[in-house]
């Protein structure tokens, strides 16, 4: 189940989830969490605690990023809100954004607010607001988002575009990376790691980075999503293919270690 679907099927509904102490905004968050994400929140308290505690909630900082409520603050659709204990009689307040605001209001689907227990659309100000926790799985949120690559080889050129997981480059040929395009459906920066020259400056969306015609490897890539999280493996030289990473900011391949990057697999999640 996605967001949308999500919202579907239960707003204008009143769940009580964990069948603790009635309908309370906290159970609309664990159905939310349980259903969309496949996670099972535990009794972390009251709505405030979500964020007061987040520190300490191994699946909430393993799941969600943190994110404080400034004055330039919009939240965006999926993120999960949380009001400090100014509200709800020092409980604190939680529900789920929907992506509708600007930097003086927006709007959340709620549960037991000003006394309605069924989950409904509500428009707020920031008022008493202690920010958001934000899903890293953001493909739950707005649906799979595309991410294709393009890498130059030695004694091969251009490969054809690759995308969403599948393997660019050369497995047991011996042969280097030399550069990297990416195209991704939101805005992306990266940079690689070149033979004798270091890193270079950052690209955006869609650009080349590297060199072609110098003969030179690409030993490592480091790519930053503006938003939704990047699984990433890369195949070098010496040492296969290494160990996954996933998370906005990741880096692949190798530094200081004179390896050619040969193969390399990108998707969000």
């Amino acid at each position: 189940m996605n967001f949308d679907e999500f919202v579907r099927n239960y707003n204008g509904k009143a769940v009580d989830y964990d069948g603790g102490y009635g309908v309370q905004c906290v159970d609309l968050i664990k159905l939310y969490a349980d259903k969309v994400f496949n996670l099972k929140f535990g009794k972390f308290g009251d709505a405030h605690a979500y964020y007061d505690n987040f520190e300490n909630i191994k699946t909430l900082r393993d799941n969600f990023d943190k994110i404080p409520n400034t004055p330039k603050f919009v939240p965006q659709k999926g993120d999960i809100i949380v009001w400090n204990k100014n509200r709800g009689g020092g409980c604190g307040h939680i529900a789920i954004c929907n992506g509708i605001g600007t930097t003086g209001y927006f709007c959340s689907y709620d549960q037991n607010w000003n006394g309605k227990k069924a989950m409904q659309l509500v428009k707020h100000s920031y008022s008493n607001v202690y920010g958001v926790l934000r899903p890293k799985k953001q493909s739950k949120i707005n649906g799979k988002l595309n991410l294709s690559y393009q890498v130059h080889i030695q004694n091969i050129g251009w490969q054809e575009c690759m995308e969403n997981g599948q393997v660019a480059g050369t497995e047991g040929q011996g042969l280097r990376i030399e550069a990297i395009k990416i195209f991704a459906d939101i805005p992306i920066q990266y940079r690689v790691h070149i033979q004798d020259k270091g890193w270079s400056n950052y690209v955006p969306n869609g650009c080349l980075s590297g060199t072609v015609g110098e003969g030179k490897r690409i030993e490592a890539i480091e790519i930053i999503s503006s938003r939704n999280t990047i699984k990433a493996q890369a195949h070098v030289e010496n040492i296969g293919w290494q160990k996954e990473v996933q998370a906005t900011h990741i880096k692949i391949g190798t530094e200081a270690k004179s390896l050619r990057l040969e193969a390399l697999k990108l998707e969000f999640i």
